[in-house]
């Protein structure tokens, strides 16, 4: 089998560096694993990526010659990218029993208001490929019941698009207490009426099952495998 998966998330979320802890591990359990680039506007990677978009467009270039604001430019880079590149990519991409890792913008219109990167898994699922999307939402941002609600009611939105098993990671919980997180996910607002409507629908979809990321864990690489392999059912 082949498994493709997408790394998503917010700005700021820390969506390349659990690209680089999730490759990192593959290779020390001796699993081949190759990650691309899809941010137009990174300025730094902690990895080698295989394919890497800015090497055919970047954000900056976009501002400069278009004339368009940061947003605007990464958006427009995003889709010049896939308009040009898509066919290019799912055609290239044949890594017999591999992990492909994919780690994406972190605007939140690309996963919501377009279809290229679900057009794009799609098209790696009709050629044989497993695929999975992982949203990351920075735990710094957890430390009240309204953006708390806010966060998920946008991943369910990223999830919807996306059409794909879906896994939701907190990343960052060395810098929070999970247990006063965990604590907010409970609350049932019962002192506001529209949270607690809200609340209440967001507990039946199922979306209070996040999964804790500390970067001073040594088990945080083998509990993103494993919730990997779960959506994948990897192995069995």
């Amino acid at each position: 089998m082949k498994y493709a998966v997408f790394i998503t998330g917010a700005a700021g979320s820390a969506k390349s560096t659990t690209t680089h802890l999730l490759h990192e591990h593959y290779q020390v359990i001796h699993r081949r694993c190759t990650v691309f680039n899809l941010d137009p506007a990174c300025d730094y990677l902690p990895y080698e990526p295989a394919i890497d978009i800015r090497d055919l467009v970047t954000a900056q270039e976009v501002q400069d010659f278009v004339q368009l604001g940061p947003n605007g430019a990464l958006i427009y880079a995003f889709q010049h990218f896939f308009k040009n590149e898509r066919e290019f990519l799912a055609e290239n991409l044949d890594y017999e029993d591999d992990f492909l890792i994919f780690d994406c913008p972190g605007q939140i219109e690309l996963y919501v208001q377009n279809d290229d990167l679900q057009r794009f898994a799609a098209q790696l699922q009709r050629k044989g490929y497993e695929c999975c999307c992982l949203y990351l939402i920075d735990s710094t941002k957890l430390t009240e019941k309204k953006s708390i609600l806010t966060n998920l009611l946008i991943s369910q939105c990223v999830q919807m698009n996306m059409r794909l098993p879906f896994i939701l990671v907190a990343s960052k919980c060395d810098l929070v207490d999970e247990n006063e997180i965990q604590d907010l996910l409970e609350d049932d607002c019962s002192d506001n009426e529209f949270y607690t409507e809200l609340n209440a629908l967001i507990k039946a979809q199922g979306l209070t099952e996040i999964n804790y990321l500390r970067w001073d864990s040594e088990e945080a690489a083998g509990m993103l495998q494993g919730e990997i392999d779960h959506a994948f059912h990897f192995g069995e």
